[in-house]
C-alpha cells in the first residue's frame, strides 16, 4: 500500500481509507503549512497506548492508531504546539522532552505558563536565538533541571528566553545532592525580563556558558559553589543590580564578556568590577 497523505492531523484521524501497515503523512498539524507536518504508521491499537494526540493519535477505525514515526528529528509543532504567542505549548515541549529527551523548536513565538523541565540528560534548542522565542509568564522558571541525585547533563541553546515585568528565572539550574554533578553546556541565548537571567548553582562542574546576551532582569547572571566552570562571550548589560554574581565560586573563568550599564548594590560592588 503507497503513503496516504492529508492536510492535518484531523483529516487523518477522519480518514476511511486507512488499513493495518498503512504509512501516513500529514502536510500540516492542525493546517496544510503550518510546520507540523509528520509520518506516521498505522497499526493496531493496545491497552497500554495512551492517545495523547502527539505520539499515539485515534483514528476513524478504533482498533487502529497513527503512531508518530520517530527515527528523523521531530520539532514541536509535529507533537501540536502553535508558536502563535498565544496558545499555550508547554504540554507539547515538554511531551518531546520526556519521550525523545530533546526538545527542538522551529523558528516562532512559544508561549508557556509554567516551567520547562529537564530531569536527565536532555536537550532544547531552536533554530537560533533570532527567531526562536519562548515567553514565560509564571513566576518560577522559564526552563530549570530538576533536583536530582545524580549526575546530570543538559544542552539548552538557540534561543531567546523572555518573561514579564522581571519575575521568575530565564534559566534555572538546580543543585544535584548527594555525589551527583551537572555538567551542562548552556549556549547562544537571549535571555530578557526576568528577576534572574540565569540562576541556581552549586555542584555544577564543568558547565560551559558560551555567547549569551542577558538584559533587562533584575541579575543577569547569579550563581553559586560553580567549579571549574567557563564563560565566553557573555554581554550582560542593562540589569537593574549584577551583570554577573558568581558566590562561592573556584577555578571559573570569564573572557571575552562585557558587563556594563549595571546597577550594583553597595555590598556587591567590588566583585562587579572585578568581573567587568
Amino acid at each position: 500500500q503507497g503513503l496516504l497523505t492529508y492536510n492535518s492531523v484531523a483529516e487523518m484521524k477522519t480518514a476511511t481509507n486507512i488499513s493495518l501497515g498503512s504509512f501516513l503523512q500529514t502536510y500540516g498539524y492542525y493546517s496544510n503549512g503550518d510546520g507540523g507536518g509528520a509520518k506516521y504508521k498505522a497499526r493496531n491499537v493496545t491497552n497500554d497506548d495512551v492517545i495523547d494526540n502527539k505520539f499515539i493519535i485515534a483514528l476513524d477505525d478504533n482498533t487502529l492508531v497513527a503512531e508518530l514515526i520517530t527515527t528523523e528529528t521531530i520539532n514541536v509543532k509535529q507533537l501540536g504546539a502553535k508558536a502563535d504567542d498565544t496558545t499555550d505549548d508547554l504540554s507539547s515541549i515538554q511531551s518531546s522532552l520526556d519521550k525523545l529527551n530533546y526538545a527542538y523548536l522551529t523558528p516562532g513565538n512559544y508561549y508557556i505558563s509554567d516551567s520547562i523541565v529537564l530531569d536527565r540528560q536532555q536537550s532544547i534548542y531552536g533554530d537560533n536565538s533570532n527567531n526562536t522565542v519562548i515567553r514565560y509568564v509564571g513566576n518560577n522558571s522559564c526552563i530549570k533541571t530538576k533536583d536530582v541525585q545524580t549526575s546530570i547533563e543538559v544542552s539548552v541553546h538557540d534561543l531567546t528566553l523572555t518573561g514579564e515585568e522581571r519575575t521568575g528565572t530565564g534559566l534555572y539550574l538546580y543543585r544535584t545532592t548527594k555525589q551527583g554533578d551537572a555538567f551542562h553546556n548552556i549556549y547562544n541565548l537571549k535571555i530578557t525580563l526576568f528577576n534572574i537571567g540565569i540562576g541556581g548553582g552549586q555542584y555544577q562542574n564543568e558547565t560551559k556558558f558560551n555567547n549569551l546576551y542577558i538584559t533587562q532582569c533584575v541579575d543577569g547572571i547569579y550563581l553559586t559553589s560553580l567549579n571549574d566552570c567557563y564563560f565566553t562571550n557573555i554581554t550582560s548589560c542593562v540589569n537593574q543590580h549584577n551583570g554577573m554574581y558568581l558566590q562561592s565560586s573556584s577555578e571559573t573563568r570569564i573572557s571575552s564578556s562585557k558587563l556594563w550599564y549595571n546597577k550594583l548594590r553597595s555590598e556587591e560592588r567590588r566583585v562587579g568590577k572585578e568581573c567587568r
